[in-house]
Parts: C-alpha cells; sequence; structure tokens
C-alpha cells in the first residue's frame, strides 16, 4: 500500500471517529443509545432511563428551547401548543411537546395542522425545515404527519441537525436540558390536569410554578427542583411506547461505525 493511500485511509478513519466519545477502551458512536455502564443520578432517574426513553421524546423541545432565551422559548412552546389544543380532541391526552404527543392530532387534521405551522411560523414554532428534516428520517415517527416526505438529498442535513440535538440532550445536568424536561407541565395546569395538596405544598411554591420562569433565579430553582420529580412521574404515567425504540433501532442503521 503506497503512504498516500495509508495517509487517506488513517484520515477517513479520524473524522468517522471525531464524534464518538471515548469511555475506558470504549468508543461509542454520536447515535449510539445509552451505555450500560452509565449511574443513576440522584436516585430519582436512571442517565440510562434518560438517553434510552426520554431523550427521543425531548427532540422537538430541545429545538424549541436551543434557540433564544427561556422567557422566549416558553412563549413560542405555549403559542404552539395552544395551536395544538385546537386541533386535538378535547378528550386527548394534554400536549405536552413530546413526540408522541403529536400522535393525538387525528388524521383528519393533518392539513389544517400543516396550514397552522407552515410558512413564515414554523421556525418560530421550532418546526423549521432542519428540525423536519430529522423527523422524516424515521418512517414511524408520530410526527411523521408534519415531517413530508424523506429525500436523499436531505440527509446529511438531518444527520448533522440530529447529532447537535442528541449531544445536546445526553447532558441531563444542563440548564438547556432541565427547561426541556420541565417546560410541559405548564399545560397541565392549564388544563385543570395536575392539582397540589396546599397541606403538604407551599402556596408559593404552586404560584412559582404557574408564573416560571421568573426573574427570580432562587425561584427558578426552587421550582426546577421540584418540578423535575413531578416530570419524571408524569412522563411515566403516560405510557408512551414504541417511538424510543424506533428511534434508536433506526439511528443504529443510520450512524457509521466503521473503522
Amino acid at each position: 500500500m503506497s503512504r498516500e493511500l495509508f495517509a487517506r485511509k488513517v484520515a477517513k478513519r479520524q473524522i468517522r471517529l471525531k464524534d464518538h466519545r471515548q469511555h475506558g477502551k470504549v468508543l461509542v458512536p454520536p447515535l449510539a443509545p445509552s451505555d450500560t455502564w452509565v449511574i443513576e443520578r440522584d436516585g430519582v432517574l436512571p442517565l440510562s432511563e434518560w438517553i434510552d426513553d426520554f431523550l427521543p421524546e425531548h427532540l422537538w423541545l430541545a429545538n424549541l428551547v436551543m434557540t433564544g432565551s427561556l422567557n422566549e422559548a416558553a412563549k413560542r412552546f405555549n403559542w404552539t401548543c395552544d395551536k395544538m389544543d385546537k386541533l386535538i380532541p378535547s378528550d386527548s391526552d394534554v400536549f405536552m411537546g413530546y413526540i408522541s404527543d403529536f400522535a393525538l392530532v387525528p388524521v383528519e387534521s393533518y392539513v389544517a395542522a400543516n396550514d397552522a405551522f407552515g410558512g413564515s411560523v414554523a421556525e418560530y414554532a421550532g418546526l423549521d425545515r432542519r428540525f423536519k428534516s430529522v423527523l422524516a428520517l424515521y418512517p414511524r415517527c408520530p410526527a411523521s404527519w408534519i415531517a413530508g416526505p424523506p429525500g436523499a438529498e436531505k440527509e446529511p442535513e438531518a444527520l448533522a441537525k440530529l447529532t447537535e440535538l442528541i449531544t445536546t440532550l445526553r447532558s441531563i445536568e444542563s440548564p438547556l436540558v432541565l427547561r426541556c424536561r420541565i417546560i410541559g407541565l405548564n399545560r397541565l395546569l392549564a388544563h385543570g390536569k395536575l392539582f397540589f395538596d396546599s397541606d403538604h405544598i407551599q402556596p408559593e411554591l404552586i404560584d412559582d410554578m404557574a408564573a416560571y420562569p421568573m426573574d427570580d433565579s432562587k425561584a427558578n430553582e426552587r421550582v426546577e427542583q421540584f418540578v423535575r420529580i413531578i416530570s419524571n412521574i408524569q412522563f411515566r404515567l403516560r405510557s408512551y411506547e414504541g417511538w424510543a425504540t424506533h428511534f434508536w433501532s433506526i439511528n443504529a442503521v443510520k450512524r457509521d461505525c466503521s473503522i
């Protein structure tokens, strides 16, 4: 083998490995699901459960929160959810922004939904062209109705955006991911689906949750600490099935792990 050919093979290998994470002697691809050696965090939510089950559901929330301030993201989130509420039957679960929640929109409302989130409002709603190209990678994605048809020419851009979203959401302790995890709880309060016993929870905490996010950083921290636990419980109660498994199985096919 010539030196030039050898150099090209080494360079190609380095490009393929540049986004891998190293754990001891093991290289983990950027689109891979959780690692078997992750440990529990605070005894509340195992990191493995967050990545395997929760992370795929938070893609839209991450796309929304990654741009702009928390206050702006909250406004855009509630604006989008208000529009979703008009498309979803009143006896359905509350739309909280999880990817599986997009399946709450009935087939007969798909045209109206695409009209509502088309054009200039798509980016404001966190449903921009690059994000839709990510959704289009998954044939059984609950939000595929808004993604449009997949296209081979879109895949490189979609995979780049997907890697960005997964990398961001892996950092479970980051402020951005925390916002993704708790921002949807206000929707339950707004729909009267969540109640707190004032004998066991301070009334000001309930008021702060309704007003979150606030200018008072300490008040925000109190809300975040409490709501993080409530969100974990609520997520499990909704019994999402199928999407996370489909998400990681497609990623296993899409990623290039050859060395």
